[in-house]
């Protein structure tokens, strides 16, 4: 436990998932159940699932396992995703020295206790996520794609275990917030998601002299600006359309051009930036303890005319 201002801060790293995964592949492929059962890693992507209104896709977990089970002992143990996962977790220590510091610049002088598991999986769809704790992907093509070096691919998921845990900061800032929640529900949930995907994205993308991550394609797109209009353009026509979709269109919009398409991500991520800049970090940080009402209407403040939020329909 590490306390930081008003933080007070329990990171661990655990990996059993993904070793017991290039361990037993055998065994995990005669009884795949017990595994999701039994492996917090697993019971959280579950969990995150069921939240997001994404099935769990357990044929490509299957497949992953499988690919695992065709190899030698020896190609098993010299594995990216293995070494990966070992080197970053070597770095837990540096990580709760210097990452969750970071972090806490973010965030504003509330009391919030953050008590989180990075847990290390394999054979999931996404790369990372939080659903009571951090859940890492060290089998996604994201690390892998790019044929860096294992130390960068180890930064580069610090770099977002950054973003991850600065979501448990968001939520113990949410249940003190002193605006008043929108009477248009929707709407709101979607500020409250704009705000938290887009804040973490620029504090991870800040991290990077701490964490580098070569290659990001969020933060090459945030150093476009031809890129940054066009997913606050995304991120507008979702928030104008809203009003006219039934709940599962705007989901499955939601998640293809806000989540998959990074609308909300580099949209929310550029106002955090401009904020950061034009208002201060204080200017920033204010708007986490007051809630997302405040964040949009900080920004609009100071924003460039043609990057502006627009919330009422047209």
């Amino acid at each position: 436990m590490v306390q930081i201002g008003t933080v007070s801060a329990d990171i661990q790293f655990r990996s059993s998932a993904v070793e017991r995964i290039f361990a037993e592949p055998e065994q995990i492929l005669a009884d795949i159940d017990s595994l999701w059962d039994t492996e917090e890693a697993l019971r959280c992507a579950k969990g995150w699932h069921d939240v997001v209104g994404i099935p769990v896709d357990y044929a490509l977990f299957r497949n992953v396992v499988k690919e695992i089970a065709a190899l030698t002992p020896k190609e098993r143990e010299t594995h990216p995703a293995l070494l990966v996962t070992r080197l970053a977790m070597a770095e837990e220590e540096r990580f709760v020295r210097e990452g969750i510091p970071h972090l806490c610049l973010f965030l504003p002088d509330n009391p919030a206790k953050l008590e989180i598991r990075v847990l290390f999986a394999a054979g999931l769809r996404a790369n990372a996520f939080v659903y009571e704790h951090a859940v890492i992907n060290a089998t996604s093509k994201h690390w892998h794609a790019t044929g860096l070096p294992l130390a960068d691919r180890a930064s580069s998921i610090l770099n977002l275990v950054v973003h991850e845990c600065w979501h448990g900061g968001y939520c113990e800032n949410r249940t003190q917030w002193t605006e008043a929640p929108l009477a248009d529900e929707v709407l709101y949930r979607l500020l409250i998601n704009i705000q938290n995907e887009g804040t973490a994205t620029y504090v991870n993308y800040c991290a990077r002299a701490v964490f580098p991550s070569p290659g990001d394609p969020d933060f090459a797109m945030l150093d476009d600006p031809d890129q940054v209009a066009a997913k606050l353009a995304g991120m507008n026509e979702i928030l104008q359309r809203r009003g006219a979709l039934s709940p599962d269109a705007l989901r499955e919009l939601v998640w293809q051009e806000g989540v998959l398409g990074r609308a909300f991500y580099i949209g929310g991520a550029h106002m955090a930036r401009t904020l950061d800049e034009r208002a201060g970090r204080r200017g920033l940080t204010a708007t986490i303890g007051t809630g997302p009402a405040s964040f949009f209407d900080a920004y609009n403040a100071v924003a460039d005319g043609a990057l502006r939020v627009r919330l009422a329909p047209e």
